[in-house]
């Protein structure tokens, strides 16, 4: 589960990985080793050179409720990048319900992780729901009301079902 991140009143901003910390720790523990070796070895300096890269990268999701507009956004060191598109293009909240199995391999301490269940996902579509902005995902239901609640209540969108406009349901309203 991602943090939800509230920058100010008017503005959401959803991270979407949580690695920080586990980068954060590889970072301590490569400086102390470049401290205890750099003297034997000048070369250990090199091992530090990526960690600004990773440390200052992050992408997400970004609300702006005072402009009415969403986007997708990739942040490199402090800026954010990202083509805002209008909320105006969708009517809809909707939430999907996967079921399945997630399976994870890390290479860290060779950690796996296995989730079975189900997923909700929050989407924001048009009026025939076939056009769609994934917005954030949770294994329980309750968590993302907050956020539809959030969004619902500074957005003129709805929440609703998913009920895609399929062939049978056009043939039928163009009778």
């Amino acid at each position: 589960m991602t943090n939800i991140d509230q920058a100010s009143n008017q503005t959401l901003v959803l991270p979407s990985s949580d690695y920080r910390k586990l980068i954060l720790i590889l970072i301590v523990v490569l400086v102390f080793f470049t401290c205890f070796f750099v003297q034997m070895f000048p070369w250990t300096l090199l091992l530090l050179s990526p960690i600004p890269l990773l440390v200052f990268q992050e992408s997400g999701i970004e609300l702006d409720f005072e402009a009415q507009r969403i986007r997708n956004y990739h942040r490199n060191f402090f800026k954010r990048k990202g083509k805002w598109i209008a909320l105006s293009e969708y009517k809809n909240i909707v939430v999907i319900k996967k079921s399945g199995t997630k399976s994870t391999a890390g290479t860290i301490m060779t950690s796996t992780l296995a989730t079975k269940g189900e997923l909700y996902q929050l989407y924001l579509m048009d009026e025939s729901h076939t056009d769609r902005f994934y917005v954030h995902y949770s294994q329980n239901r309750d968590k993302l009301e907050g956020l539809i609640n959030q969004i619902a209540w500074n957005t003129p969108l709805t929440e609703a079902d998913y009920l895609p406009v399929t062939w049978e349901r056009r043939r039928r309203r163009s009778r």
